[in-house]
């Protein structure tokens, strides 16, 4: 405690030089003083009650810190800052070593390199840290000696240097120990068993050639029969596909004549097919086309309007269901569908739901209560039962 403030007394005189409207402030708690002279005082006295509070020993101690700063420490700190002064680096020679310092990364590999080439580097190594003036004559010295160590190669490892660095980069991973294995004899060797490993692989090549030509020829038989298959499914497929329109082209013109209604008898749609005759004989469905009963080949596509063409759309639907659907659950499920229909259009839908679907479940949805109101009750009218599902209310309201 005792040093430490005297550490705090010194550091606060020195703050004071910088600072010195804050003479008269305690330096820990802030308390004013009369003037600094008071507050040093008070600051003495309490050192000098902690002193008096020390046992013999403990003044001992203090004082043989005290003679050992004194007499040792402080002579050691000025010998130390006496040899810095009187051993400062030249800036110079820091400079050119910051200059070199990267030449050489790994200098006990270095030494390694010039040991096996018998070149002695000691007499260009700076022992001495100073600046060297002869820096430039050291290093083309040393390039000389090993230019001098340099073994001389024949034409063709001249010609193929860059190909034999590939190799023994790759091939050996840079390991002289493998390189100095390899002789013309190994060569030699090594040359016979890539010209026998050729012909047992020509040999071997040959015989999976063979073994993949009566392959190819199973593999043609195979596809024979598949192409069979397929031209027997094709003509299934055409068959069936020629039963289904048979079947639902007078429900779906009766239905879609119903539905579309800008005049007396509505406008039926027909489903006219495009046939196509291949090379074998075989008659292909190439497409189909829906034309109204006029005399016209162009698809209702590019003549009926977004609400013509989606009641046609749901009078194929149920020309679908009235000819296939007549089994299992027996439920219509219809979202929404007198979106984009009039009110004649909608009446004669409501209509043939009513009349052609009555065996039905029917579950309907629109977004509009007077048109599921005018639902209900057409059905109501004669007699069907009806439900209404507000699904809003249903699911949201609570």
């Amino acid at each position: 405690m005792i040093q430490t403030r005297g550490n705090l007394e010194r550091d606060f005189k020195t703050y004071l030089e910088i600072n010195p409207e804050s003479a008269k402030e305690c330096p820990l708690c802030g308390d004013s003083k009369e003037s600094l002279a008071v507050l040093i005082a008070q600051m003495n006295e309490k050192t000098a009650s902690l002193r008096a509070s020390l046992d013999a020993s403990a003044k001992n101690f203090e004082d043989e810190l005290e003679t050992l700063y004194t007499k040792h420490i402080s002579v050691i700190i000025e010998l130390i800052e006496k040899w810095l002064h009187d051993n400062t680096l030249d800036k110079a020679f820091i400079t050119q070593l910051f200059e070199y310092k990267d030449s050489i990364p790994d200098m006990e590999k270095a030494k390694d390199w010039f040991r096996e080439l018998n070149i002695n580097i000691d007499p260009y190594i700076n022992r001495e840290m100073k600046f060297i003036d002869d820096i430039g004559e050291r290093v083309q010295s040393l390039q000389q000696e090993i230019q001098s160590k340099r073994l001389v190669v024949n034409e063709f490892c001249r010609g193929n240097m860059d190909t034999l660095k590939i190799i023994f980069k790759d091939r050996l991973n840079e390991e002289y120990e493998l390189l100095n294995q390899i002789t013309l004899e190994s060569i030699k060797e090594k040359k016979d068993f890539i010209e026998y490993q050729y012909f047992l692989q020509t040999s071997l090549t040959f015989q999976r050639a063979n073994g993949l030509k009566e392959k190819i020829g199973k593999i043609d038989d195979i596809l024979s029969s598949i192409n069979r298959l397929i031209g027997v499914y094709n003509d299934k497929i055409n068959r069936h596909r020629a039963k289904m329109i048979s079947d639902i082209e007078i429900p779906f013109y009766i239905y879609s004549g119903k539905i579309i209604q800008n005049h007396q008898r509505g406008i039926g749609v027909f489903i006219k097919e495009e046939k196509e005759t291949e090379a074998t004989g075989e008659v292909q469905l190439k497409s189909l086309n829906f034309v109204p009963p006029v005399k016209t080949d162009h698809d209702i596509v590019h003549s009926f309007s977004s609400g013509q063409l989606s009641s046609t759309v749901i009078a194929f639907t149920l020309a679908l269901n009235k000819v296939y659907g007549n089994s299992g659950i027996m439920t219509l499920l219809i979202d929404d569908p007198v979106q984009t229909m009039d009110e004649m259009n909608m009446a004669s839908f409501v209509e043939l739901l009513r009349n052609d679907f009555k065996d039905r479940q029917l579950i309907v949805s629109t977004h509009e209560d007077d048109i599921s109101l005018y639902i209900r009750y057409k059905f109501i009218k004669y007699g069907l039962g009806v439900g209404n599902i507000n699904v809003k209310q249903a699911l949201y309201s609570k």
